[in-house]
């Protein structure tokens, strides 16, 4: 077996949240979590670059370097972690939002924003997300490692979910009067936003254009047609 499963230590952020992670060889990708590791490796024997053997004495080598099982396990190990007693977020420069209000998504999420002048940079409904993201903004020197931690940080506090998976079973683990609250209002929403494409494209300029594009070129009638033999007198004729 050529191929090795090699644990990382040059990620500053992953290492100052105490997660352990690593990368096969040849293969850029920072896994995480034994279950990463596990979906990554039978991909690799799905398309016949491992055989069985070798995926299985690899996952003994995550097993060995300590990754945590899954995403849930980090959350747990990232509400341990600690900052600075002089750390002043107001002099970050991101910070993250949590969401009070909102009319699709109700379990825990919100979006970090730009201290200078409060542009939205993205939203989050997931731990997982924003580490893979912030873990390679510190590596490009984009976000400093205090203030992704802090960020980190304050997603754990909220009790985002740790993945779309834990997502998904929170959310069905929700009272059904809960659920059918949020899809009413979802289902609300997706009427609006349709109703307002609809005016939009009848009532406004998009909407003389889209008539134009659905009625076709204008048709030549009889009387054009006998006449185009007249040349240029008085009328050109249609080319």
């Amino acid at each position: 077996m050529n191929m090795e499963f090699l644990r990382g230590n040059t990620n500053a952020f992953l290492n100052r949240l105490g997660i352990r992670y690593g990368h096969l060889t040849d293969n850029p990708e920072l896994i995480m979590t034994l279950e990463r590791g596990r979906e990554v490796l039978k991909e690799m024997v799905c398309e016949e670059i491992l055989d069985a053997d070798d995926a299985t004495e690899l996952q003994k080598n995550m097993a060995d370097l300590g990754l945590a099982e899954d995403d849930v396990a980090i959350v747990a190990v990232l509400k341990d972690i600690s900052m600075p007693a002089d750390y002043n977020a107001e002099d970050a420069k991101y910070y993250f939002v949590p969401c009070q209000s909102c009319e699709s998504n109700p379990l825990p999420h919100g979006t970090v924003r730009r201290q200078s002048d409060d542009e939205r940079m993205r939203k989050y409904s997931t731990v997982d997300d924003a580490l893979v993201d912030f873990s390679q903004f510190v590596e490009s020197d984009k976000m400093k490692i205090l203030n992704a931690t802090s960020m980190i940080k304050e997603m754990v506090q909220a009790e985002m979910p740790a993945n779309n998976a834990d997502g998904q079973k929170r959310y069905e683990a929700l009272p059904d009067a809960v659920r059918q609250e949020f899809s009413d209002r979802r289902e609300r929403r997706f009427e609006q936003v349709t109703q307002s494409l609809d005016r939009m494209l009848n009532e406004g300029p998009f909407g003389a254009i889209l008539h134009m594009i659905l009625a076709g070129p204008p048709s030549k009638s009889d009387d054009d047609s006998d006449d185009s033999h007249v040349g240029n007198e008085g009328h050109t004729p249609t080319p």
